[in-house]
């Protein structure tokens, strides 16, 4: 699906659809839904934080694990717009969680609960030092400040692995114990693989 907003392309992944379509029919696991929306949250985050900064969108690709964002230009490239734009993403998730815990404080309703954790998980999870995760780049914006570009870039590789080891160690005992839940070594093969598949670009953000 494409169509235009303000002169931006958007791009609608026909196996996001797909998925997302199959998920509302089910319906048979409202914490799915809830961590889909709330993974829409994010990412609508980064595009608030990409135009607060200044940047020109020409194109955003909502893919089915990911979500791409390429700039008109470069002119307004500079570490600390990057940050924000990083960040952004999580503190959406944190607003979301902590507005939850409030209202939920007073009403004590479970997808209240449900949502307030499964938001705070999703934004903890993207500040991971995971090159694919908006915490590895930050990882890298800061190295970059204060060594060569390849130097940081190798640097940045070894943390990602070195991270994603015990989490997908962690994930296969998860999965072999209860037989039920591969996702945390799922979400850790996928990681690995974009980590060692996608080179990311100046003027190109890609924000898992």
């Amino acid at each position: 699906m494409i169509f235009k907003i303000l002169k931006c392309q958007i791009h609608v992944s026909f196996y996001l659809i797909s998925v997302f379509s199959i998920l509302m029919i089910l319906n048979t696991d409202i914490g799915l839904l809830i961590a889909l929306f709330l993974s829409i949250a994010h990412e609508i985050g980064h595009i608030l934080m990409f135009i607060h900064t200044g940047k020109s969108i020409s194109e955003i690709n909502f893919k089915l694990f990911s979500v791409d964002i390429i700039e008109k230009n470069n002119k307004n490239f500079s570490y600390k717009n990057d940050f924000i734009v990083l960040i952004g993403g999580s503190f959406m998730n944190f607003f979301i969680s902590l507005i939850c815990f409030i209202i939920n404080i007073f009403f004590h309703n479970e997808i209240l609960k449900l949502i307030y954790i499964e938001s705070l998980f999703i934004g903890i999870l993207n500040l991971m030092p995971v090159s694919s995760l908006d915490g590895g780049r930050i990882l890298k914006i800061l190295l970059e400040k204060k060594i060569e570009f390849a130097i940081a870039d190798k640097i940045s590789f070894i943390i990602s692995v070195l991270f994603l080891i015990p989490i997908a160690t962690l994930g296969f005992l998860i999965f072999l114990k209860f037989k039920t839940n591969p996702s945390l070594l799922i979400l850790c093969v996928y990681l690995i693989s974009f980590l060692i598949n996608n080179e990311p670009k100046r003027n190109y953000f890609n924000f898992v």
